[in-house]
């Protein structure tokens, strides 16, 4: 995979900024979703055409930049030489994961596919932190036609999490927006007489809907209820790697696998590590929904870094005009002390309720 850098410090309002683009070596094709972080603990992702930007602050004596990414050998990079590099292109190979693992030992014994994904949720608790954290991420909602976007809402919202207990309370709250576009995702509020973007909960609820890690038995329609787990059928249907652990992905299905996944009400798939039984990766479709996550290894737990969603939406069931939400959220930092308790959210819920702060969006997310 060739990773082609373009540098570019922002001098103003004291920012330092990297962005690059990841794309494949041999097609040259981008690479959707990279993990990219900072030895810091900040970190995004790249976008889905391969293209990443992040802040570089504070001082740069040994910070690193980790790229990763499911299938390719990890590269490391020291933040100091990519900004003195000025505009120069930095062409970095990573070696691609080639070889297929015939079989994969899960904890020294051959387990099917259901039992290792009954062991990889045993595993929560280890892998996955039991206290309160805050997680802080940018994210775009796009209305898209057959052709464009049509509208952009885009936010920076906080969350915080108890924890991946079962029961846990999770809250998020948008504190920063921007919108563009013409807005169809309309629905009259009758107690507020105003009208509200009816997916305008997605950049706050939707990283909950996608991290379902630790949810127990309180949800229907997820792996992770032991009762649903039990009416699907799995399979493995790949080996690939990440980092230098092995990945087995494992999918699941309701209907035996004998329709199409999106005739199905529920269909997924798990990329569990086979090192710690780590899920690093979910991919769910519930009914025409799409919902996606990716984990990253912080301080000895993972945590996502990158979520997205799609649904469909019709404005009006008499309407012709067919679009598409597509919802992607990049968490931009991870913080595990002096945790901020948000509540049950009365303000911030509401786009309405939330400025827009232009010197904010000029800063730190230039068009």
């Amino acid at each position: 995979m060739l990773f082609l850098v373009w540098l570019s410090v922002n001098l103003a309002y004291g920012q330092r900024f990297v962005s690059g683009r990841v794309a494949d070596r041999s097609t040259r094709t981008p690479i959707a979703y990279v993990n990219i972080t900072l030895s810091d603990g900040s970190g995004t992702a790249t976008n889905e055409n391969g293209w990443f930007r992040i802040a570089i602050a504070g001082n740069v004596d040994n910070l690193k930049v980790k790229i990763s990414c499911i299938g390719y050998h990890s590269k490391i990079f020291y933040a100091d030489s990519l900004l003195k590099s000025g505009e120069e292109v930095h062409p970095v190979y990573l070696e691609p994961y080639i070889a297929q693992l015939s079989e994969v030992e899960i904890q020294s014994t051959r387990l099917t596919p259901k039992e290792i994904v009954t062991e990889a949720i045993r595993a929560i608790p280890i892998n996955y932190i039991q206290q309160p954290f805050n997680l802080e991420y940018y994210s775009r909602v796009s209305t898209i036609d057959s052709i464009k976007t049509i509208n952009l809402i885009e936010t920076v919202s906080k969350c915080y999490r108890q924890g991946y207990i079962d029961g846990g309370q999770n809250f998020s709250q948008v504190y920063e927006k921007r919108m563009s576009g013409d807005s169809v995702l309309q629905k009259w509020d009758k107690k507020r007489k105003m009208n509200f973007f009816i997916f305008e909960m997605l950049p706050s609820f939707d990283i909950f809907v996608t991290d379902m890690i630790g949810v127990g038995k309180k949800f229907n329609y997820t792996v992770f209820n032991p009762e649903y787990l039990n009416k699907l059928e799995f399979k493995v249907t790949e080996t690939t790697i990440l980092d230098t652990a092995p990945v087995i992905v494992i999918e699941y299905d309701e209907k035996n696998f004998t329709k199409e996944p999106h005739r199905t009400k529920l269909y997924g798939a798990l990329y569990i590590s086979a090192s710690d039984l780590a899920i690093v990766k979910h991919v769910r479709r519930i009914g025409k929904n799409y919902l996606e996550i990716m984990y990253k290894k912080q301080e000895g737990y993972y945590y996502p870094y990158f979520f997205k969603t799609m649904y469909p939406w019709n404005p009006d069931k008499n309407d012709k005009l067919r679009l598409k939400v597509v919802h992607e959220g990049y968490i931009k930092k991870i913080t595990t002390q002096n945790v901020q308790v948000i509540g049950r959210m009365k303000e911030g819920w509401h786009l309405e309720d939330v400025p827009y702060r232009k010197e904010y969006w000029d800063k730190f997310y230039p068009k």
